[in-house]
């Protein structure tokens, strides 16, 4: 039995009627008439029964069905509404179809497309009674939903937005089974605004093609957190695996928002679709805000990253400010990644002084667990000494923490980075400028101060002879600080004066006495003072209460 609606418009007030699916009535949106269903037959039952198959063989893309019931229809009645709808659901399918159809008849079913939808709306301004009969009828059987969503394809991809709307309102969404049909129907839905639906197309496993589904989502629904949670229900089911970082690697260079990217990266992480490192860097950690950078970072240290990738990533991470900086550095240690610093990141950490002082400290902190090549650290020391603007208090911080690494500077990096920068101070000052260098033995059990001019070239061997103190190397800044009360950078004979229980012995080169003036550092290295060579050696050093040792060199 065919049924039909009694009107399309309440015969109340006249305003529009809203489908209600499950007491199978149309309700006005306006005065609340109800308006029910009439069963009347109507003569049509055979070629709608066909139409309805003809609908359903498309929407399964039953190509071959459907073509056969189309004829079986325009036997009974071409002219019929049904009829047209029919061929216009076979006509799309086959276009949108791989191998639908032939390439040569493309244009011609194209042709025939417009003209059987010409034909539908030259029977009625709007929906008529005959066809609202027939979509009265395809929903009372199995199949209605693929059909229905079907129709929605149909009607959207014609422009007919009022069909397209009609055919959607009276579909069941969970029991549309085709996967096509769901994928039609979620661009239509995000088309719409319809995220619930969406959302409800997306859960329907089993009857979805999710990896279709992902695409459709990453490239055409609008950004947002409904884009977020549809990413969320496919990935669930698998869309997207290692074979799609290609595609990954799209939507990250693309103009979402850094919370939607980041959501596709937490909901793959057991998918290991990451792209490369450059690419996660600049599409995300770039421009994510310092929370997004964390949430971020928990997706990618949980990948695992290729060498080449880890050192990627932690030279980016060395080279932003420190909120970023930071973050970056304690994932890579708590993913338990092996790293190594090489000289130019030690280096990085400490002349970059977009960063404070502090925080360069602290990121140090952070990093000193790492490995790092002995020789790097040594240059990195004296880098820092001989470049860095910091105020001194900071100065002393940093190079504690720093030279707490190096055993030892060798001769060759203090000549190169230290005592090289002090020619100019001779030519101002007029007067002999010394290497001040604070030495100590193999034991740690005692320790000198030595002064000879900067033209010197110095080697321990000469003097460990004149002193019989062999393997002499250079002392520990805490040695420094703890005995002369000064960092390094800034040794002076002036620090003597803060030795009170004499543990640092005072050495002098021949050549050094020989110079009318000395200069020195008064215990800080932002300033240089001249003294009479004479006073220093009948004056200051006595009242110091350091006795020296003469030595040539």
């Amino acid at each position: 039995m065919a049924v039909s609606y009694s009107s399309k418009k309440c015969e109340s007030c006249g305003g529009s009627l809203e489908y209600i699916r499950a007491e199978k009535l149309w309700r006005c949106r306006y005065c609340g008439t109800e308006v029910v269903r009439e069963e009347t037959y109507d003569g049509l039952f055979t070629i709608k029964n066909v139409v309805r198959q003809t609908i359903v063989d498309a929407a399964y893309r039953r190509l071959d069905g459907a073509r056969d019931n189309i004829t079986e229809c325009q036997k009974i009645d071409v002219n019929y509404v049904g009829t047209i709808i029919a061929r216009l659901c076979y006509r799309l399918v086959c276009l949108i179809t791989p191998g639908g159809c032939r390439e040569e008849e493309v244009g011609g079913m194209y042709q025939r497309l417009k003209d059987d939808y010409g034909a539908l709306c030259a029977r009625d301004a709007g929906i008529g009674e005959d066809e609202e009969s027939l979509y009265a009828f395809i929903g009372d059987a199995d199949g209605a939903a693929d059909a229905f969503a079907l129709l929605v394809l149909v009607f959207d991809t014609l422009g007919d937005s009022r069909r397209a709307q009609w055919c959607y309102q009276l579909l069941e969404l969970p029991k549309v089974y085709s996967k096509a049909g769901n994928k039609d129907l979620l661009t239509y839905c995000m088309k719409q605004g319809e995220m619930d639906a969406a959302r409800t197309i997306a859960a329907n496993c089993g009857n979805i093609d999710a990896h279709t589904a992902m695409h459709t989502v990453l490239t055409k629904c609008p950004d947002g957190e409904a884009k977020r949670e549809l990413i969320a229900l496919l990935q669930q089911q698998g869309a997207y695996t290692a074979q799609d970082k290609d595609a990954v690697r799209s939507f990250l260079q693309g103009s979402d928002s850094c919370a939607t990217k980041i959501a596709l990266l937490r909901s793959g992480s057991d998918a290991h679709f990451l792209p490369d490192m450059d690419v996660l860097i600049a599409a995300v950690l770039e421009p994510a805000t310092p929370e997004e950078t964390e949430h971020a970072l928990d997706c990618i240290c949980a990948e695992q990253l290729y060498d080449a990738d880890l050192y990627t990533l932690l030279a980016y991470g060395i080279s932003c400010g420190a909120e970023k900086a930071l973050p970056v550095v304690r994932h890579i240690k708590a993913s338990g990644h092996f790293v190594s610093l090489n000289g130019g990141m030690i280096q990085k950490v400490f002349l970059d002084m977009r960063k404070t002082a502090a925080e360069r400290a602290a990121l140090w902190k952070e990093l000193s667990s790492c490995r790092m090549d002995k020789k790097a650290l040594e240059i990195a020391a004296a880098e820092y000494l001989c470049r860095a603007a910091d105020a001194p208090s900071d100065r002393r911080e940093l190079m504690t923490l720093l030279l707490a690494q190096v055993e030892a500077l060798p001769p060759s990096v203090v000549e190169r980075y230290v005592l090289e920068d002090c020619k100019e101070a001779d030519e101002i000052l007029q007067a002999t400028i010394c290497k001040n260098l604070f030495l100590c033995n193999r034991q740690k059990t005692a320790f000198y101060l030595l002064m000879i001019p900067d033209t010197k070239v110095f080697h321990t061997k000469d003097l460990s002879a004149q002193i019989g103190s062999a393997r002499l190397s250079f002392a520990s800044p805490e040695y420094m600080e703890e005995f002369l009360d000064i960092t390094p950078g800034s040794v002076s004979v002036m620090g003597l004066m803060n030795d009170k229980e004499r543990r640092v012995q005072l050495l002098i080169d021949e050549d050094v006495l020989g110079g009318e003036y000395i200069g020195c550092h008064p215990c800080i290295n932002t300033s240089s003072i001249r003294l009479k060579t004479k006073d220093l050696v009948e004056k200051v050093i006595p009242a110091m209460n350091h006795p020296f040792m003469k030595v040539k060199l």
